[in-house]
């Protein structure tokens, strides 16, 4: 009776040990790498079981994607844990991601750290990248320079381009991490052979600037500039366009800047959005320059540019291409001030004060209170104590206890 149940055991420990088995373990990943996944299904569990890290990965691999098994998220985290805790390198890799996103469990980029490291100590470039960037921006660990450039420049020597730009990054803000005076650039060139837009970009304002041991040349800045910008950088696009805007590395042309201050606006930069609709306020020569200058500026407010919003309540308030709209300068003033702008605050107090009524009288003393104790108005500081004067002089002894109690908080305008 004992023999047969010993039997099996024997026959299975054959079966997941020694010459036959890694026959099956190779016909099994072979056949998995070309989709057919039943025979995975059977060896992969089996030597997981039996403790086989190989095994243990693979089979997490087939639980998190649902080839050839059920998908199981959380029975996935378990065969990483089991592999990682055996030394799997891309185990630990996996089970980091798992942990800093909080895929079928609890998220801590503490202990997502930690699986990195395993990971990146095992030669996983990609690891060694993630926990650069994690020390670099203080991510589940206090903020270190040194350990960051440390796995940075470990992926970096992997090949890794973005770990390259990204160490040349950190060494241009921490010299003194570097290794030698050139390791800035030699990072930044090796990045750039690889067609790395912003480290071509960063070697344009090395030129430019003359910085890191480079010859000033205004030129070569801007031959690395229209290089990036090619590729759609949004930083080489801006700083192509400044080069034509004032002729500093090539013949000043402001309809080549006004081209790429474009195509920089239609890529998402909202300080290029709003530059490029003063810009065109400024120079354009006829209506449609204006309306297209409106429409930057208004993508540029509903980014959360506060300049911009001040700046359309002006044009809606004074009709200026558009039609006049006070609402809409409202609308914008208010968006202005909610986000501490004290010039919104001074325009929108004087709308409100022209509306007439006690209610916008009390509003508007309290928003030009708020501007004038925020000491940041720009050029309106003196019109806005006379407003604030002004509209004082409306209210009622009653009124005014009542505004002292409602404005208790703040602090008493100088």
């Amino acid at each position: 009776m004992l023999f047969f149940l010993i039997l099996p055991i024997v026959l299975i420990g054959m079966l997941f040990n020694g010459p036959l088995a890694d026959r099956l373990w190779d016909r099994a990943i072979e056949n998995y790498n070309n989709g057919i996944y039943a025979p995975a299904n059977v060896v992969f569990p089996l030597r997981a079981v039996m403790g086989s890290r190989s095994a243990q990965y693979n089979y997490g691999l087939m639980l998190e994607h649902g080839t050839g098994a059920a998908k199981d998220l959380a029975a996935a985290r378990g065969w990483y844990r089991r592999a990682a805790m055996r030394g799997h390198p891309n185990a630990s890799l996996k089970l980091g991601s798992f942990f800093a996103r909080g895929i079928a469990g609890r998220k801590s980029q503490r202990a997502a750290l930690k699986w990195y490291l395993r990971a990146a100590e095992g030669g996983i470039v990609i690891a060694q990248a993630v926990a650069g960037q994690m020390y670099l921006d203080g991510d589940g660990t206090p903020k270190d320079i040194a350990q960051a450039a440390t796995w940075l420049r470990r992926a970096a020597r992997q090949n890794h381009v973005g770990s390259k730009h990204r160490l040349a990054m950190l060494l241009w803000k921490n010299p003194e991490h570097a290794v030698e005076p050139e390791e800035i650039m030699v990072w930044l060139r090796r990045a750039a052979e690889q067609g790395h837009a912003d480290s071509i970009n960063a070697i344009g304002a090395a030129y430019f600037d003359g910085l890191f041991g480079m010859p000033r040349n205004r030129g070569r800045a801007a031959d690395h500039f229209a290089r990036a910008a090619a590729m759609g950088n949004v930083d080489a696009q801006q700083n192509l366009a400044q080069v034509f805007e004032f002729g500093d590395g090539r013949k000043q042309n402001m309809y080549s800047a006004l081209l790429w201050y474009r195509r920089a606006a239609e890529n998402g930069s909202v300080k290029v959005q709003y530059h490029l609709a003063m810009t065109l306020w400024r120079t354009g020569t006829n209506w449609q320059d204006k309306v297209e200058s409106l429409k930057w500026m208004e993508a540029a407010a509903d980014k959360g540019h506060e300049v911009a919003m001040v700046r359309l309540g002006i044009l809606h308030s004074a009709g200026q291409a558009t039609p006049r709209d006070l609402e809409q300068a409202e609308k914008y003033w208010r968006m202005a001030a909610e986000k501490g702008n004290a010039d919104a605050r001074y325009l929108l107090a004087n709308l409100l004060f022209e509306r007439g009524t006690a209610e916008s009288h009390l509003e508007a003393y309290l928003e030009l209170r708020k501007a004038l104790n925020s000491g940041k108005l720009t050029g309106n500081a003196e019109k806005a104590r006379l407003l604030h004067d002004r509209i004082w002089k409306h209210f009622t002894t009653r009124e005014r206890e009542e505004i002292n109690w409602k404005s208790r908080r703040l602090a008493p305008v100088n």
